[in-house]
């Protein structure tokens, strides 16, 4: 594909600028929101920012977990070797969860309760995937299983020029359109009166559901698999499990 842009005498990696764009996506589509809403825009960079910051921690502490043994780690850092804790390498669920956490932190700086920001957040969020996920798709990472049918992808390998023979299933622009579609979805409801974290629960149930099926087309085995099951589909097992408890207390506190 196309790791890299050249701007004259400049080199950008794709899928870090497609991580650039998503953040100023996701901070100008909220900072608007804050605005309709009488929020104060500088809350919202305090928050974005802490949610930024805590994602990138959380993206690559996951991708550290579910790609090195305990004993590989033990190793590297035994010879002086932490060249695992850099590189591109990142797992969007660990920055998921990460970043409510941030957010949380960031609402706390900001003095203003968490609830302010979920519905200038949440529905952006899914946008700002998709994006992401076209940057894997230039970056020739994450890509599906090996498929030769309808708009199969082919990977050109930027060492020697060649295209692969093999094709594989476009599981990231198949992805991207999801996350739009769920994006729409947020943002409706967005606009009508919700019970507070809902929105937040209705993203990470549509996403878990979502992610767990699109699992199945990816061939992405050395994330780990256990027990058949890759470890995204356990976490997005554990999301939908707490998701469903998370409502039913909901529902009896209203009782």
């Amino acid at each position: 594909m196309c790791p890299y842009i050249h701007i004259h005498k400049l080199t950008l990696p794709t899928y870090g600028l497609c991580i650039a764009i998503a953040a100023v996506v996701m901070v100008v589509y909220a900072m608007k929101q804050a605005k309709k809403r009488n929020v104060l825009t500088e809350d919202v960079l305090i928050v974005s920012a802490m949610c930024a910051a805590f994602a990138l921690i959380g993206a690559k502490v996951m991708y550290i977990f579910v790609t090195y043994s305990m004993a590989e780690l033990i190793e590297l850092m035994k010879k002086g070797d932490f060249s695992f804790m850099g590189g591109s390498g990142l797992v969007f669920l660990g920055g998921l969860l990460f970043a409510i956490v941030g957010a949380w932190v960031g609402s706390l700086v900001a003095k203003q309760k968490l609830v302010v920001f979920e519905d200038l957040i949440i529905p952006i969020v899914p946008v700002g995937h998709a994006i992401g996920r076209i940057g894997c798709l230039l970056a020739g990472c994450c890509y599906g299983k090996v498929y030769d049918g309808l708009f199969a992808i082919h990977y050109k390998n930027i060492n020697t020029g060649e295209w692969s023979t093999k094709g594989y299933f476009p599981v990231q622009p198949l992805e991207a359109l999801l996350n739009c579609v769920i994006a729409v979805v947020l943002y409706r409801k967005s606009k009508k009166e919700h019970k507070e974290y809902f929105l937040l629960l209705d993203y990470l149930l549509y996403y878990a559901i979502m992610r767990f099926g699109l699992e199945f087309l990816r061939g992405d085995a050395e994330r780990g698999v256990y027990g058949g099951i890759s470890t995204s589909q356990w976490i997005c097992m554990a999301l939908v499990l707490v998701n469903v408890l998370v409502r039913v207390v909901a529902m009896k506190k209203k009782k």
